[in-house]
């Protein structure tokens, strides 16, 4: 993917190049370099697609394994009580997407979720500036370890980390 988007930006240099070349010596070049140039505009937008969609199918997984019953969750090792494990696991179906800028601190604390059928680990960062917002990292894919599927807001969490 990265070679072929390099490719393309090489053909947008073409296609500066061609346009200082006279109109019949301009054909050859510039063709190729709006081939280039088309190559790496679907590249971006199928790689963006890629990733929103597994983002998506993220958030909804996590919202079927939360409805099940008799969950069990442990935020740092420490494990919750009934009424903070209702609250925790409402606001985490609460989950939602976000596009634009992210402030989120570089710690981040775990969460694990475990039922009777499955188990998942999420990681959690703060927000810097919305108080009681929390970004939300899986580790069940490469994409969403490494990218956010959602956020939340949180006055359990806040409460439960201030408490550890």
């Amino acid at each position: 993917m990265i070679p072929s988007f390099v490719l393309g930006f090489i053909g947008a240099g073409f296609g500066i190049y061609a346009g200082s070349k006279s109109k019949d010596k301009r054909k050859k070049p510039m063709k190729f370099a709006k081939i280039l140039f088309g190559q790496c505009m679907a590249i971006l937008l199928l790689s963006n697609g890629i990733s929103w969609t597994i983002r998506s199918h993220s958030r909804a997984e996590l919202r079927n394994i939360l409805n099940e019953k008799d969950l069990k969750i442990v935020v740092d090792g420490a494990n919750l009580s009934l009424i903070d494990t209702q609250k925790v696991i409402s606001e985490l179906k609460s989950i939602e997407p976000h596009f634009g800028r992210k402030s989120y601190e570089l710690t981040d604390f775990k969460i694990g979720v475990s039922s009777k059928s499955n188990s998942m680990k999420l990681m959690l960062r703060k927000d810097r500036k919305v108080k009681n917002r929390y970004w939300i990292f899986w580790n069940k894919y490469v994409a969403t370890s490494q990218h956010e599927i959602g956020k939340i807001k949180s006055n359990t969490l806040s409460k439960t980390l201030a408490n550890i």
